[in-house]
């Protein structure tokens, strides 16, 4: 389910109970305040569940309340990276499974099926698998390590950020006062 705007205010509630000083201001002259309708802005595409968690997740691991939502959208970059397979563990995997499959790369790529980001790098990488020397192997294995820290990064970002995404459709805009009378 979504995160709606009173599971929002519950959220801030959690927050300032949680950090004393951390300060929010839900309501101006009894509308959202401005600041209410940036930090739901960022949020509302999230699924509740995955809000709530957050938050929770980052009150045990931060002693300072966050400054902003991007705070909260860093710590979940930090959760997610830390689910996917680092990039070594995933060379490693890699070249295991190849040795596995005597070089099948149809059979590689199978076994690889539930990594798709190894499995989008290691495409992208293939061709170089095949007559693969040993000498070549510090190279490849560090260009492969690149990629993959990159792919993952960018996959993470997506993940996170993805109610940031220039989509084809119109966006939302948040009305403020002083916006009305800008032309």
């Amino acid at each position: 389910m979504k995160l709606t705007q009173e599971k929002l205010i519950s959220i801030i509630a959690y927050l300032s109970a949680y950090y004393t000083a951390f300060k929010f201001d839900i309501e101006d002259n009894g509308k959202p305040s401005f600041q209410f309708k940036v930090w739901y802005d960022v949020f509302k595409g999230f699924d509740e569940e995955m809000v709530v968690s957050a938050i929770q997740g980052y009150c045990k691991s931060n002693v300072y309340p966050p400054q902003s939502p991007t705070n909260i959208l860093e710590y979940m970059k930090q959760v997610l990276i830390k689910n996917e397979l680092q990039p070594f563990e995933a060379w490693e995997l890699l070249l295991a499974t190849i040795r596995d499959e005597a070089y099948n790369f149809s059979k590689v790529k199978n076994r690889l099926k539930m990594h798709k980001t190894l499995l989008k790098v290691f495409n992208d990488f293939q061709e170089r698998f095949v007559g693969l020397r040993l000498d070549d192997i510090p190279y490849l294995r560090k260009d492969f390590i690149q990629a993959y820290t990159q792919a993952i990064t960018a996959y993470i970002d997506i993940r996170v950020n993805r109610d940031n995404l220039i989509e084809t459709k119109q966006q939302e805009r948040i009305e403020t006062d002083g916006d009305k009378n800008v032309k």
